[in-house]
């Protein structure tokens, strides 16, 4: 499916596998905005991004771009194996992201992420189980673009697998003001083979707030990595 700047697309109650795609978009590449609810996305694959959705709201008519109560099983990529959305605020509520793969190398950059955003996010109600990367993430890599704020809520991270750098969240933005507040959550079992924590955070504030970390690996760190360019920047950890 593509979807022209200008237009939209709702994809209500939809059954979408096994598509292939050379470069982006397994499934679906949207340069607008797209409504995801009660649909499943399984065994598609992207040779470069977004191994089920490709979502770019070039736009100025996109505001958020949503994902409802939909699952995302076995998709691969080499950037982001799931999505790969830039451009427009994500929206993930209730949604499952299990056995999702990046591998590869494109332009230099290692595969990283079941998600990949390089706009603000919230995620809540969702899972993430078993999701594996060479680098950086592998169930969300969030690489900042612009200012903004990001949040995960009552979400589950278990055994996600990077085999180098950050093993279920890494987040960038140290160009930027970028904060991310984590809440409710569980990290369990994650793996970060041969570097630093279960979350890396290079950017403003981040804050954790009533989340389980429980047997996790890595080689350094193996919960959470903080750094912050901003002389304002801090971590905040509470009832974790």
């Amino acid at each position: 499916v593509y979807v022209e700047a200008g237009a939209f697309l709702d994809m209500y109650d939809v059954y979408v596998h096994d598509n292939n795609a050379t470069m982006h978009g397994g499934a679906v590449f949207a340069e607008d905005s797209i409504v995801v609810k009660n649909s499943v996305f399984t065994d598609n694959v992207a040779g470069v991004y977004g191994g089920a959705l490709y979502i770019n709201g070039t736009s100025s008519a996109v505001d958020d771009l949503d994902v409802s109560d939909s699952r995302f099983y076995n998709n691969t990529a080499m950037q982001g194996a799931a999505i790969f959305h830039e451009n427009a605020a994500l929206i993930v509520d209730g949604s499952e992201f299990i056995d999702n793969k990046v591998v590869g190398k494109y332009n230099g950059e290692w595969a990283s992420g079941a998600i990949l955003s390089t706009s603000r996010f919230d995620i809540s109600n969702s899972k993430f189980y078993n999701n594996k990367a060479e680098y950086n993430g592998a169930a969300i890599y969030y690489y900042a673009y612009e200012a903004g704020d990001s949040s995960i809520v009552n979400t589950e991270f278990v055994d996600n697998v990077a085999n180098n750098n950050y093993g279920a969240i890494y987040a960038y933005g140290a160009r930027y003001d970028v904060s991310l507040s984590i809440e409710d959550s569980k990290f369990i079992n994650n793996r970060a083979n041969n570097s630093y924590g279960v979350i890396a955070f290079t950017g403003t504030d981040l804050t954790v707030i009533n989340t389980d970390f429980i047997s996790n690996e890595a080689s350094n760190y193996g919960a959470v990595y903080f750094y912050t360019y901003s002389d304002e920047g801090k971590l905040t950890v509470t009832d974790s």
